[in-house]
């Protein structure tokens, strides 16, 4: 009984002092990236920026790089608007540089993007609650 009541005792008094948050609730740069919902590089926090990476780079000026590779991106967009049905498919895109690479002495490990399938199917909730 003696052990438990430690274990208790160490818990509760320990669990106050070792906190810690994960989440970032304000726009942020680390990095040089962008931690914001813009998703677009040399542009943070509606203001465009000369040299801020971000997951894409969407024609702002800057020598801020998109992680993720947009070749093709105009050719999907376009088959959408004259195939609607093609929304319906997958795809991912892998990194525009490969992995491992050192670009403005930042490593950039790995990253991929997927569009998955939009709309109701087995793998989708239908209602609330």
């Amino acid at each position: 009984m003696r052990p438990f009541l430690l274990l208790i005792f160490t818990l509760f008094f320990c669990s106050n002092s070792f906190t810690s948050n994960a989440q970032i609730t304000f726009p942020v740069v680390r990095a040089n990236f962008g931690i914001e919902a813009d998703l677009s590089a040399n542009f943070y926090n509606n203001i465009t920026q000369p040299a801020e990476d971000d997951w894409f780079s969407n024609g702002h000026t800057g020598s801020g790089r998109g992680v993720i590779d947009t070749t093709g991106a105009a050719a999907l967009l376009s088959g959408y608007i004259s195939k609607p049905l093609s929304r319906k498919n997958a795809f991912s895109k892998l990194m525009s540089v490969p992995a491992y690479t050192v670009v403005n002495n930042r490593l950039l490990l790995d990253a991929i993007f997927h569009r998955d399938y939009h709309g109701t199917d087995s793998t989708a909730f239908n209602g609330g609650g």
